[in-house]
């Protein structure tokens, strides 16, 4: 069996929760610091917490339908996790030879491809790639606007 190479990688961690979290307690802080009373500053800024983070998760479950976390190049096949608002998400496996139309696009920078009717995206900010290994899976891959 061989070894299994990591081609993409862009997982959001706890970190991601712990700094939209710390941005709430600042502008509580701030609002103190303005004179508004702790309790009143606390309970906006938590509410406003609670309110905006859920949306934030609501959202980061519907875009792991097609974006993609980690994508692992193992054997005959690839594995692709799920973006996960909580770390790991669910894997597809997906065989070589079926994912087709490979593209990087520039307008929003992002690898793309489709496997089995849907569109899977890799997207590109702050994500760790390994373009060699990434361009050997998909040799014919070409750049596009969208």
């Amino acid at each position: 069996m061989s070894e299994q190479v990591l081609l993409f990688q862009n997982r959001m961690g706890v970190s991601n929760w712990g700094y939209m979290a710390l941005g709430f307690a600042l502008a509580a802080a701030i609002l103190v610091f303005q004179g508004t009373e702790l309790w009143l500053a606390v309970v906006i800024c938590g509410g406003l917490a609670i309110v905006g983070m859920a949306f934030a998760y609501l959202v980061i479950t519907l875009m792991g339908r097609r974006n993609i976390a980690a994508l692992t190049l193992d054997g005959p096949g690839l594995q692709a996790e799920m973006l996960s608002p909580l770390g790991n998400g669910r894997v597809v496996s997906i065989p070589i030879g079926e994912a087709t139309d490979w593209r990087r696009t520039k307008t929003w920078p992002s690898v793309r491809f489709r496997y089995d009717g849907r569109e899977f995206v890799l997207p590109l900010h702050g994500a760790t790639v390994d373009w060699p290994a990434l361009l050997k899976v998909a040799p014919g891959m070409r750049e596009t606007l969208r």
